[in-house]
């Protein structure tokens, strides 16, 4: 039987055309291998694999086209709204490597899902400077967690015109570099932009996991409880960022199902 991908763009809608992800429903479990070996041939960003469990949650895994990742938000979404869309599943909760994931479809069509907020810890001055070579641009900050370097620059306005260079980046330890500001000029909170080249992808489209990381950062900087994100990519996306009590993230985004991709 020849194995289908369900193509959705995660965080999509308006003049945003979000991250796109396949997903894939197996109804049983599967090697690695033979994932790894859809999500390559699927050639998306990410593409999630779901199984249904017993007591009716849903396992998830997500692979980018060269390895597995513990965490990925759009990947998230992706499933979610094709859940949604495809069983008619308004809540559901996923079983992960990085724990337990709910995700529910609101009353206006949006994803929302509850993250567990990464805290970072700022960078030395040694690393501060490093980074600045390889971006060859002035930091306001820089901070570390999750494998992601977190690096404010001194305006939106940087972010979005920053041309970045993958091979510099690509020889930094970590899985990726956030750059980000808050934003005086487009009518968001923050911008964003995240470049990881080390996991095959140079430039995320929409990256949740970054935004796990900006939610407390920008929250705490700034004093607020709500965020009205942008990631300002080639594709871009929105992103309605709530901090919670228990250090979680509320996330809602939009979502958009696209063709089929089937894999020979």
């Amino acid at each position: 039987m020849q194995p289908i991908t369900h193509r959705v763009d995660a965080f999509a809608g308006g003049k945003h055309r979000g991250n796109p992800a396949g997903v894939y429903l197996s109804e049983k479990e599967l090697p690695q291998k033979e994932l790894q070996k859809i999500a390559f041939k699927t050639a998306l960003p990410v593409t999630s694999f779901l199984r249904k469990l017993p007591d009716s949650t849903f396992e998830i895994r997500w692979f980018t086209m060269n390895r597995e990742v513990n965490l990925c938000g759009h990947g998230t979404v992706a499933a979610a709204y094709w859940l949604y869309t495809e069983l008619g599943i308004r809540e559901m909760q996923f079983q992960s490597k990085s724990g337990l994931l709910t995700s529910k479809i609101t009353e206006d069509g949006k994803v929302e899902m509850n993250f567990p907020a990464q805290q970072t810890r700022p960078c030395d001055e040694n690393t501060k400077r490093a980074l600045e070579k390889v971006l060859k641009v002035p930091i306001k900050a820089c901070f570390f967690g999750y494998e992601d370097y977190l690096v404010e620059l001194e305006s939106s306005t940087t972010v979005t015109n920053y041309t970045p260079d993958f091979a510099e980046i690509q020889k930094v330890d970590c899985r990726g570099i956030i750059i980000t500001a808050w934003d005086e000029h487009y009518g968001f909170d923050c911008v964003s932009r995240f470049f990881c080249p080390r996991v095959g992808i140079n430039e995320d489209q929409v990256c949740v996991s970054a935004h796990c990381k900006l939610v407390p950062y920008w929250t705490g900087k700034k004093k607020v409880t709500y965020l009205h994100a942008w990631q300002a990519s080639r594709n871009s996306g929105e992103l309605y960022l709530y901090a919670l009590k228990n250090d979680r993230v509320r996330i809602l985004g939009s979502a958009q199902r696209q063709n089929v991709v089937a894999i020979a």
